[in-house]
């Protein structure tokens, strides 16, 4: 099968390379975006993965974006390559800038994410969700408990969406199980060792 990529600068034809293909977009763009990107884990890539499989899946509907895990901030960079700036997308994130490459493209697209994106905590992001009632996909730490707790109370209120739980299954961090399982939902655990809660 034949592909081809283009954009403002570039246009390649008759491309071979997998990596150009649009399914795949993570692993190519790590390595364009990132500084270390063999620090990322196959949770880390999984859950990004995910979060634009979500994202795609509500194509122009109202959704916010919201990245409260720090290896996973450079999410919002991918966000700004895929999707630019007429994304339908509220973000927020954590700063990304302590995990980019320095390259004129990289600068590019970080300017495209305004500094009032960008949080100082988890704890900020998840206040600054709650202000919205659109669909929220959100990624969070374990040891956010506090946070994590907002959310589900968020979902157990109406408010539709997917949280995604760095670390989920590690038994260094605490479970929060028990915590959706009172409000009638349930935690998935993933084989990768992260955790979903979904509010459809």
């Amino acid at each position: 099968m034949q592909l081809s990529y283009s954009d403002s600068r570039i246009k390649l034809s008759n491309v071979l390379l997998m990596q150009f293909d649009q399914g795949r977009e993570i692993p190519a763009l790590l390595h364009a975006v990132c500084k270390n990107p063999n620090t990322l884990g196959i949770q880390e890539r999984t859950m990004m993965i995910r979060m634009l499989g979500a994202l795609a899946g509500r194509r122009a509907q109202p959704t916010t974006l919201a990245i409260g895990v720090q290896p996973l901030a450079v999410l919002s960079v991918i966000h700004a390559f895929l999707n630019g700036v007429e994304s339908s997308t509220q973000l927020l994130t954590l700063e990304p800038s302590d995990n980019l490459q320095t390259s004129v493209m990289v600068e590019e697209l970080r300017q495209q994410i305004q500094p009032s994106n960008c949080v100082s905590s988890s704890f900020e992001l998840v206040q600054r969700c709650e202000m919205n009632d659109d669909f929220l996909i959100i990624c969070l730490m374990a040891d956010a408990t506090q946070e994590i707790n907002l959310v589900i109370e968020m979902f157990a209120n109406g408010r539709k969406g997917i949280l995604f739980i760095a670390n989920y299954g590690y038994p260094e961090y605490p479970s929060h199980y028990e915590t959706a399982r009172n409000q009638g939902m349930r935690i998935l655990e993933l084989p990768d060792g992260s955790g979903e809660l979904m509010s459809l």
